[in-house]
């Protein structure tokens, strides 16, 4: 989430140009150092860190509390804006002095316009027609999609009864008079409440369709699935209870309830299939595969003779297990979207499967055959599941995808500066070169002619460069013009990072333009805990023989299992830094030492070249190394 908040600060800065403004930023005691990395680069900028997660209204009212100047802009930090929207911000509330609040058109990261842009304040009926889906079967229909306002038009001014607190830009009179927002919506809602009470207080809220951002909503509703129902129908109820009579409340309670038990059990299903039910399904995808492929080989190849072996029907669950495994360790999870990684997890598995078949005593071997075209059978049936799941938006397709061709909206000063400060040799070699603004700009070709371009050449990804020439309101108005199967990501000109996030559907993604941390990559990241496992347990089975290697036998074991526990890793970094990928802390340094062993500089530099150059063969080595050191206190972080 840090570098999310990077670029929309950068953009937030150069939307303040010329307007007397200070920014505060409330940190939800996020792990991924963000506090740091931005104090390192926004020193003007008012930051409040929370110890705990005080949630979206209670963070927002502890900056208020401090903030000063006439309008007060709410903002979330997946948010990127263009130059002049605060500008046309304050000048529209100057000349309407009855609009108490104004939203704008947002778009998600493929440009598609949000809906919840503008909205009517929750009835029982506009919410039973989006609960029951027909809002989206009617999405511009004033009567089943009342809830969105989806009659009017996305481009257009309107007074609406509720704006999205994603960028609400406030007077800071009205909230003077009617308070901030309502601590009692700990996520969701209080956007709702906020804008209700702004009604009631006799001002208007306002839809300015002519202002744009770009908001990543995927971001901030990373948590998802069961939580993330939860949460949004109990701000629902809250609302509900708040302001509507008790008659209207309870017809409302009982819709809610409804729509609660059965969205919940929809998002239960879907989060156990992406955090723990992919492998089941694919298990039991392969042991029905493998055994249907025994029956047909039996019936048809064999004509009804049964293999000669009492071993058959132990064999088809042992493969389906070194299928599974060696398919996993070859990265079929890494990307669980994605068919064409289950097409390549599952040959290398058939490959392991048949030399593990080879090895097995003749007497329980049956057939090779079975084995091979059970196999490839199985790769179809997993490859057929991944699409159908991404069809249902239960898995993203949000991937930069091995081999795809990426292009580079930007001036030639800003993208020589990206192919020059970039150390990520992955993204240097998918790039094709740039696009420009204008033809005569130079480049592979323009805005213009980059449809027909699209057409010849398939490209995954553009990345959009902002810079002093290429200003991100141009670059707003070019991702709503790009065919929707082309990708997004954002960089600004002298930031440190590059984001993205295909829709609203999918959590963004981002990463470090200055480093490509080789730490980072799933593989490594998996063979890492590999190791830290099976040193862990080694020490377990021997220890009675640890006593007379390891001066302090019973401290390794005090090791090994917080290792179990993934408290902790035998070798990382010596020194906590938010520059570099998070790992658990460690008791053996980058160089394999302990941390008082080495000067503090040398430290330091061989933690970046490890991040940078990481294997999991090096863990073994410096484990190995330095063995007697696995019982030592932990002294780093």
């Amino acid at each position: 989430m840090k570098y999310f908040l990077e670029q929309c600060l950068y953009t937030v800065q150069k939307a303040l140009q010329g307007i007397d403004a200070e920014i505060w930023v409330v940190d939800n005691a996020s792990k991924d150092h963000s506090v740091t990395h931005i104090q390192a680069l926004f020193p003007l900028v008012h930051i409040i860190a929370n110890e705990d997660n005080l949630g979206f209204a209670r963070a927002n009212n502890r900056a208020l509390a401090k903030a000063s100047g006439e309008y007060i802009l709410f903002l979330n930090p997946d948010t990127l804006i263009p130059e002049n929207v605060l500008q046309q911000c304050v000048a529209w509330m100057e000349e309407h002095p009855d609009a108490g609040a104004a939203g704008v058109r947002m778009i998600d990261g493929s440009g598609r316009f949000l809906p919840e842009s503008k909205r009517a304040f929750p009835t029982p009926l506009n919410s039973f027609f989006k609960l029951c889906g027909a809002a989206a079967l009617f999405p511009r229909s004033a009567f089943f999609n009342q809830y969105a306002l989806g009659h009017l038009n996305e481009n257009g001014t309107y007074p609406v009864e509720v704006l999205a607190g994603a960028c609400l830009f406030v007077r800071k009179k009205v909230l003077d008079t009617i308070g901030g927002f309502d601590e009692s919506f700990f996520m969701y809602g209080e956007d709702i409440d906020l804008s209700y009470r702004i009604h009631q207080s006799g001002y208007a809220n306002y839809y300015l369709g002519f202002a744009t951002i770009l908001h990543f909503k995927g971001e901030s509703r990373q948590g998802g699935g069961f939580n993330h129902v939860r949460q949004f129908y109990k701000a629902m109820h809250v609302f509900v209870q708040k302001h509507y009579q008790a008659a209207g409340a309870a017809a409302f309670g009982v819709l809610l309830r409804i729509a609660i038990s059965m969205s919940t059990f929809l998002a239960f299903i879907q989060q156990w299939v992406l955090k723990r039910g992919l492998p089941i399904v694919d298990a039991i995808l392969i042991l029905v595969t493998l055994y249907g492929t025994d029956r047909f080989w039996v019936q048809m190849i064999k004509h009804g003779v049964e293999f000669d072996t009492f071993f058959v029907p132990y064999a088809l669950p042992l493969y389906t297990v070194v299928y599974l495994l060696a398919a996993t360790v070859s990265g079929m999870y890494d990307q669980l979207y994605k068919p064409s990684k289950a097409l390549f997890s599952s040959i290398t598995a058939i490959i392991v499967l048949l030399a593990f078949y080879s090895l097995l005593p003749e007497q329980v071997r049956f057939s090779r055959g079975v084995v091979l075209v059970g196999g490839m059978a199985a790769a179809c049936c997993m490859m057929m599941a991944r699409w159908v799941l991404v069809r249902l938006n239960w898995l993203s397709a949000n991937t930069q995808r091995s081999g795809e061709k990426v292009l580079v909206l930007a001036s030639p000063e800003a993208y020589d500066e990206l192919m020059t400060t970039t150390a990520s040799a992955d993204l240097k070699k998918h790039i094709m070169g740039r696009v420009s603004f204008a033809a005569e700009d130079g480049g592979l070709c323009s805005v213009d002619a980059l449809p027909a371009f699209l057409r010849k050449v398939a490209i995954g990804e553009v990345i959009c460069v902002e810079d002093r020439t290429y200003p991100f309101r141009q670059i707003i108005d070019f991702i709503q013009k790009v065919p929707e199967r082309c990708r997004f990501r954002f960089h600004t000109s002298g930031s440190s990072s590059i984001i993205g996030s295909h829709s609203k559907l999918t959590k963004g993604a981002s990463l470090s333009v200055r480093y490509s941390y080789s730490i980072s990559h799933p593989y490594q990241q998996r063979m890492k805990r590999m190791v830290d496992i099976a040193v862990a347990v080694f020490l377990f089975l021997t220890f009675p023989l640890q006593i007379f290697i390891i001066p302090a036998p019973f401290r390794a074991f005090k090791n090994a299992s917080q290792v179990l526990k993934g408290n902790l890793t035998w070798v990382g970094y010596a020194f906590s830094s938010p520059q570099l990928p998070n790992i658990q802390k460690s008791l053996l340094t980058s160089c394999g030492t302990l941390k008082n062993q080495l000067p503090v500089d040398v430290l330091l530099k061989a933690d970046e070249l490890y991040a940078l150059e990481y294997d999991w063969m090096n863990d073994i080595t410096l484990i190995l190394k330095n063995y007697k050191n696995l019982g030592a206190k932990q002294a780093n972080r």
